[in-house]
């Protein structure tokens, strides 16, 4: 804490932390925002640091699912052509099998390869809803280290005390090492 003789001004650290470093003296006179001390941010700085690289973890994981996202979509179009031949071949293959141009277990074979393409393409809706929540939640992870960041810098903010009016330092009560 030191005391900046203006109107008695007490000033205070917004978080606990051990002082590295006093830039000012009892008599000093002072201007608004002088940096008058410092407080310990190791810690912080290596939170951050931690932080950061969720962030980078969460933007790569965020560019692999856009990418299998669009790696789904590709896919569905094939599917989706898949299923239309099928169906065409469906169609084709009943009218065939009524004028017993093929047999039975052609038809069913047919059959069979429609319901296939198109369990294939219900198969391949589901991927995409699933890619799309996968993106919705990697875009959420690096919202939140965003946020992380955020916190870290204000809170490294917080560890530089300066001065809230021009002044005089009347008393000084705590030095380096000192915990407040």
């Amino acid at each position: 804490d030191a005391r900046i003789d203006a109107d008695n001004i007490t000033v205070s650290s917004k978080m606990l932390g051990r002082i590295v470093n006093v830039y000012a003296q009892e008599g000093d006179a002072v201007t608004k925002g002088k940096l008058l001390a410092e407080l310990d941010s190791s810690d912080l700085i290596a939170q951050r640091n931690q932080a950061m690289a969720l962030r980078i973890q969460a933007l790569a994981n965020l560019n692999q699912v856009n990418a299998k996202y669009a790696s789904d979509q590709q896919s569905m179009r094939v599917v989706e052509i898949n299923l239309e031949r099928a169906r065409e071949d469906l169609a084709r293959a009943k009218k065939q099998s009524e004028g017993g141009v093929i047999t039975e277990e052609q038809y069913d074979h047919i059959t069979k390869a429609y319901e296939a393409a198109s369990a294939q393409a219900d198969a391949s809706k589901a991927l995409i809803s699933v890619s799309k929540l996968q993106i919705s939640s990697a875009s959420a992870a690096v919202e939140t280290a965003n946020a992380q960041i955020k916190v870290f810098d204000t809170q490294l903010k917080n560890t530089r005390l300066s001065s809230p009016a021009n002044g005089v330092i009347a008393k000084r009560w705590l030095l380096p090492g000192d915990v407040i």
